[in-house]
């Protein structure tokens, strides 16, 4: 070993030892690259209870679980602990949504745990109007047209629950859009989904 590389190698574990001395893990850790955050289930629909489990660094006061949008912001937590149970709001956009779990110590981030959560749409009650996502994934926007808001995104094979059909953009032959039901403005183009039993027309 090169004496160069040894100063880098002896100032690297110099620099560890001192964070663990702090109680603070080093920033490469304390910054999180993995599912840090536990969530259970992985896969859920709006209204469902998702339960949130991490474990935050030695000297942390307080935490608190950050999903925007999908839930309300809790109160924070105290201790190193993380074990909460949270409600998807009704109106969260489906698809795939970071988890954050901020860990405090004086009011100041010391760590920043993350995970995943997917918000799927409502699982279609029987005889209701339903479709078969045939894509591999597929966006689901604020109106009928491919340059709408994106709002969500739905899996390949998933069942959607339709509440209603109307003519839209042009999408490869297709100008029908499907209205995702018990959401407010989620549209899926009918390109891409193949309807399961009759659906009605949107009213005008």
């Amino acid at each position: 070993m090169s004496l160069k590389n040894a100063c880098l190698t002896g100032a690297t574990a110099a620099t560890a030892i001192a964070a663990v001395l702090a109680g603070v893990a080093p920033a490469a850790n304390a910054a999180g690259g993995g599912d840090e955050v536990t969530v259970t289930p992985k896969h859920a629909p709006a209204g469902s209870d998702v339960r949130f489990q991490a474990q935050c660094p030695e000297r942390t006061v307080t935490h608190r679980v950050v999903v925007p949008q999908v839930v309300d912001m809790p109160m924070p937590g105290s201790g190193r602990a993380v074990d909460k149970t949270l409600t998807i709001l009704a109106d969260a956009p489906t698809g795939k949504h970071k988890v954050e779990v901020l860990c405090y110590r004086s009011g100041s981030v010391l760590a920043t745990l993350t995970g995943s959560l997917t918000v799927d749409a409502p699982t279609p009650p029987p005889g209701a109007a339903k479709g078969k996502v045939v894509a591999r994934s597929l966006h689901v926007r604020s109106g009928v047209d491919t340059k709408a808001k994106i709002v969500g995104r739905v899996r390949g094979g998933q069942i959607l629950q339709l509440e209603c059909k109307t003519p839209g953009q042009n999408v490869r032959g297709n100008r029908l859009w499907y209205k995702i039901a018990n959401v407010d403005s989620q549209w899926v183009s009918a390109r891409y989904v193949k309807n399961l039993n009759r659906v009605p027309v949107c009213p005008v």
